[in-house]
């Protein structure tokens, strides 16, 4: 549902403000709760799946965003998490007008929000590691205390995600753990899934085709399966600044198939049959692979994930069947984890949840 619904969005008693939108976080807000979203801008989004969505998500600025909370002074506000840091002062602005509006009406606004950043305390702030850990982790501490005081309920989505967040509030942490959840954000299944046509020896690699997306450790690794003679295949699916090279890379290759900027129908069908699902994400700079939303879309279809230790989910992944390489610069050990999660066979969705973490995350921040 877009801004031409019917509903005015001024009856929203909840609101969500996000820098950015996609195809993959609209489909995973749709069993949450009633919430009005409004977006900074849309990446990788099918307009196709903003226009079938039950939800309501409107384009709108920072600053529009916070003139329409102090007019319709919504009860619950989530906003993005405070140590995503190039938008911290967006998040700070959001925050103030959301208890300003609330102070105008004599009552308390919720305010939420969902954390899933798990790089090193240290780099986050984006400091030259020329200074000292220490002083590089205080920059962040202050205004994090802050947002301590201004966020209500925070929702972690990984384990790691609350292990940065209390490197970072040292001392200060407990004030923030009393307010706080995990909650795993774990996919339901794809109705999708249910559909019998699954096919084992079928790879899938979903994702930007960047470097720290792990673009170089697959192709190494698929030359080396090729040399062991394997009988797997790979489809690729994304677009990104080495579209061009893994173009001309699959050229020849019989077992390789490329699509450049799918639609989410074309994505779903490469979900529906792939019995593996591939993410070798590895940190550059200040970035480390948070969750992955690919991983979480194999999961929902019951793919095997071969995946690395970058991801928040990680540990969940390596204790409920899949695999987590250590080296994926090794091309024989991604080579190995392929074929072993494709020896594997069929992953079970039976232990994932009815209602996605992500969505269930967003009932625990609404109520």
């Amino acid at each position: 549902m877009t801004d031409s619904s019917v509903r005015s969005i001024s009856t929203f008693d909840a609101i969500r403000f996000t820098p950015e939108i996609r195809s993959a976080y609209i489909e995973r807000f749709e069993d949450g709760p009633d919430v009005l979203t409004l977006y900074g801008k849309a990446l990788y989004l099918d307009r196709s799946v903003l226009e079938s969505s039950g939800k309501t998500y409107i384009p709108m600025t920072v600053l529009a965003t916070c003139a329409f909370i102090l007019k319709s002074g919504p009860r619950y506000v989530e906003v993005p998490e405070p140590l995503w840091t190039r938008k911290m002062l967006h998040t700070f602005l959001l925050l103030v007008c959301a208890h300003v509006a609330g102070a105008l009406r004599f009552r308390r606004t919720m305010t939420s929000t969902y954390c899933i950043e798990n790089e090193d305390a240290g780099r986050i702030a984006r400091v030259p590691e020329v200074i000292p850990r220490k002083l590089r982790v205080a920059v962040l501490r202050t205004p994090l205390c802050l947002f301590g005081l201004l966020i209500r309920r925070w929702i972690f989505g990984t384990a790691a995600s609350r292990e940065t967040y209390e490197a970072v509030l040292g001392p200060f942490w407990g004030y923030v753990d009393r307010r706080s959840e995990l909650v795993w954000p774990l996919p339901s299944a794809c109705e999708c899934s249910k559909l019998p046509s699954k096919d084992p020896s079928r790879v899938l690699f979903l994702g930007a085709l960047t470097t720290r997306k792990g673009i170089f450790e697959l192709l190494a690794g698929w030359d080396e399966l090729d040399i062991r003679g394997s009988s797997l295949n790979l489809s690729i699916m994304g677009g990104g600044d080495l579209e061009h090279l893994v173009q001309d890379w699959a050229k020849g290759k019989p077992n390789v198939k490329v699509t450049i900027s799918p639609a989410r129908a074309q994505i779903h069908e490469e979900l529906r049959q792939a019995g593996v699902l591939v993410l070798l994400s590895k940190p550059e700079r200040y970035w480390r692979e948070q969750i992955g939303l690919p991983l979480l879309e194999g999961l929902a279809h019951g793919c095997r994930v071969v995946t690395t230790a970058q991801t928040g989910i990680a540990s969940w992944l390596a204790d409920n069947g899949h695999c987590v390489v250590n080296d994926a610069g090794n091309p024989a050990e991604v080579a190995s984890a392929l074929s072993e999660a494709s020896e594997a066979g069929f992953w079970s969705t039976a232990s994932l949840p009815e209602i996605n973490g992500r969505a269930a995350a967003a009932f625990r921040m609404h109520e």
